[in-house]
């Protein structure tokens, strides 16, 4: 995974770029990257925004998990500034909200930029129904926040009732995220409620029951624990996208600017490459989440239905997941040739008619010794066919070793279960095993069937087993087993999907790319250095957001 101190040298890269070029529309764009970047390495604490409808009791909230009244609380908003509480070892900033004045909704806009997590505060009589509310916690979302949805209940609500709007908010939530195309998302939602009036009243007269009665107590466990789960990770990601997006407007800006007809054909295939390979990469990635699940329920399911039975199951999902994946890769492949072949056409076309007499004018796409790079010279084209020969191979590079130590790994755990089985059984059993699709499935199901017959009705094992005790002991220890190797199973294969993608794929457009670029001979631009360092920049953030 990508540390902190890699993307803030990215950063430093960006920066010390657009100080060398004279773009000022660029420079103005920067500064709220800049200022969330700064802020971060300004501050790194996990910080917070109390955010929603000016109304909702964002500063009561507040004043409720401070224990006194710190924070103003007025049913209008009466300035503009962000005021900064600290709370635990977490920085909770109040804000005017979404419906303040235009000035004040401005500011609080600028900042939210510079959160890493926002606890979205919404009155549940109202408020949570509007559906520009539900699109502003969206909007949240699709730029890599983290949100915690709290119903602040003004009036108390019956249980039936809570859970009735709760689900119909999830609902509304997965239509809007759907067609932004971010799904899987509800999982990543806390959705809490509480009465922060009584909440206060309850600090401030010190009565722990009325402080329960209010929903405190839950409240404060689940919003420390979010806040806690909070990781580097989630900063890395919310920061490189940012980064990643003004790139992108730097290579269409500085395109608009440049009126040399051959350099402009050439900068919309370099920007259209990045964008149709990064659209590419979220297509596999999404893909590979959704094998992953899959095989996880399908493993998990056959494991507990019947060890015994389970290994032609696992693996046959997992063949056809990693069948699927294999396809997409091709598919991806071809569809990012088809999409470059007007631009080439024209390119050549414009080099052809200005007479630019270069060696680099033979073939547009050359083949090299190296037929990883899927590339065949073709009458100035992309031989399509060959797209798909380096993807063919995919699935005999993805199968993982498998090795006796398990087997040996096993017999001595549960010795009193294994007994007779010596050197050679175990080699017999390793070489059933090797070749397989799924790491160490015959180990796993091996140890699966050894803690299940330990609760199993078998009249020999029940002599073994005198205590009840011991039964549900070795039945949760089944259990946790079966949902420990179901995860390993899924996690496995999206590693080496996942590699295999970097491996080949990745490769695989950079060479195109490089390709493209050495038939072009342009003369020496300033744009055209500005263009390509932007690429180079682009494709690396690209690559970290992609992992």
């Amino acid at each position: 995974m990508l540390s902190t101190n890699k993307l803030f040298n990215l950063y430093t890269e960006v920066k010390d770029w657009l100080e060398a070029t004279n773009y000022p529309s660029l420079q103005k764009k920067f500064e709220p990257i800049q200022k969330q970047f700064d802020d971060k390495k300004n501050n790194l604490d996990i910080t917070v925004m109390m955010y929603g409808v000016y109304n909702a009791g964002k500063s009561t909230l507040i004043n409720a998990l401070l224990g006194q009244e710190k924070a103003e609380m007025n049913d209008v908003p009466t300035t503009s500034v962000i005021q900064e509480y600290k709370w635990k070892n977490f920085i909770i900033y109040d804000t005017p909200g979404i419906d303040a004045p235009k000035d004040h909704e401005a500011i609080t806009k600028e900042h939210l930029l510079s959160v890493d997590g926002v606890v979205f505060v919404v009155n549940p009589s109202g408020a949570i129904e509007e559906m520009d509310t539900l699109v502003k916690l969206v909007d949240l979302l699709a730029a890599h926040k983290r949100v915690f949805l709290v119903l602040n209940e003004k009036h108390e609500q019956s249980i039936e009732n809570f859970l009735y709007l709760k689900n119909s908010v999830r609902e509304r939530i997965q239509s809007i995220a759907s067609q932004r195309g971010l799904h899987d998302i509800l999982k990543d939602i806390p959705i809490l409620r509480i009465n922060a009036k009584r909440a206060l009243s309850g600090h401030l007269r010190q009565e722990p029951a009325f402080l329960a009665a209010s929903g405190y107590i839950e409240f404060e466990a689940e919003l420390n624990k979010f806040l806690l789960s909070i990781s580097d990770q989630d900063v890395i990601k919310r920061l490189s996208s940012a980064l990643q997006h003004f790139l992108l407007d730097c290579q269409m800006d500085i395109q608009s600017v440049n009126n040399d007809e051959l350099l402009t054909h050439y900068q919309n295939l370099v920007q259209k490459i990045e964008i149709q390979y990064f659209e590419s990469k979220r297509r596999l990635m999404n893909s590979i989440i959704q094998n992953q699940q899959n095989i996880y329920q399908k493993s998990k399911a056959a494991m507990l239905r019947d060890p015994n039975q389970s290994e032609s199951v696992i693996n046959s999902v997992y063949e056809q997941s990693t069948q699927q994946m294999t396809e997409m890769i091709a598919e991806e492949a071809k569809y990012l040739s088809l999409c470059f072949q007007n631009e080439i056409a024209e390119i050549e076309h414009l080099v052809l008619q200005s007479q630019v007499q270069r060696a680099a004018l033979n073939p547009v796409i050359e083949l090299e010794d190296n037929a990883t790079d899927n590339l065949e010279a073709s009458d100035k084209s992309l031989d399509l066919d060959a797209v798909t020969l380096s993807y063919q191979s995919a699935a005999k590079m993805i199968k993982p070793d498998h090795i006796i130590k398990g087997l040996q790994v096993v017999k001595d755990w549960v010795p009193s279960l294994m007994t007779g089985i010596g050197a050679k059984t175990m080699e017999k059993w390793a070489q059933t095993v090797v070749g397989k699709w799924i790491p160490y499935v015959g180990t796993t199901l091996t140890v699966l069937t050894s803690l299940r017959d330990l609760f199993s009705d078998d009249k020999g094992d029940k002599l073994m087993m005198q205590q009840a005790e011991q039964q549900n002991q070795a039945r949760e220890r089944f259990h946790q087993q079966v949902e420990d190797s179901a995860h390993d199973f899924a996690d496995q294969f999206a590693q080496k999907i996942t590699s295999y993608i970097q491996e080949n794929f990745d490769p695989w457009v950079k060479n195109l790319t490089d390709k493209i670029k050495e038939t072009i001979v342009l003369e020496d631009s300033c744009k055209t250095l500005h263009q390509e360092q932007l690429f180079t920049l682009t494709h690396l953030i690209t690559k970290v957001d992609a992992k």
